[in-house]
């Protein structure tokens, strides 16, 4: 996992040493699980999430209450692998991180 450590910022799931860990960056500032990230209407924000034996599994990414699809392969195909990919804030709040 990119922090090193199972803590605030990464998840424990059911079964043997499986993990997830989630953030969000924009301009200088980084968001993690349980976090809020403020972004200006239109900004870039890039996102990351770290699986550990969650191979098989795919990320979906959801926003007040649809799926968006971000236009990367969110797939997990290896026991240990970090995806990424970008969103456009649209203005209308905060980015969450759950």
């Amino acid at each position: 996992m990119p922090r090193g450590a199972v803590g605030r910022d990464v998840l424990r799931l059911p079964g043997r040493d499986r993990t997830l860990a989630f953030s969000a960056r924009s301009g200088g500032a980084e968001a993690l699980i349980g976090d809020v990230l403020s972004s200006p209407s239109a900004s870039v924000v890039e996102f990351e999430v770290s699986a550990g034996n969650l191979s098989g599994a795919h990320i979906e990414v959801i926003e007040d209450g649809r799926i968006l699809q971000p236009g990367a392969d969110l797939s997990i195909g290896q026991t240990s692998q970090t995806l990424r990919f970008d969103w456009r804030n649209d203005g209308a709040g905060g980015t969450g991180c759950a």
